[in-house]
């Protein structure tokens, strides 16, 4: 027999699963991208400004989760994309 509640998931796990539906749709979203009228941009638009909530929340949850060390000030510099 199945239990009527599941498990529920780790917090690393739920911003694993956030992560990548976020990503998923980011991919669908810039599949549409060319060709657009203006009303069709702007709905994208929104997407993506959705999408990049949702990264911003996602980046808070990462640093928040358990056993990670408390940060108490800015990084020295920009962020280097290719390293992360």
């Amino acid at each position: 027999m199945y239990p009527l509640d599941p498990e529920p998931l780790s917090p690393a796990a739920q911003l694993l699963g956030s992560v990548r539906q976020t990503a998923a749709d980011l991919l669908e979203v810039t599949g549409m991208l060319p060709g657009l009228d203006d009303e069709e941009r702007e709905h994208r638009a929104r997407i993506l400004e959705r999408l990049s909530e949702e990264l911003a929340e996602a980046a808070v949850l990462t640093r928040a989760l358990p056993g990670r060390p408390v940060r108490t000030s800015a990084p020295a510099g920009p962020v280097d994309r290719m390293s992360c």
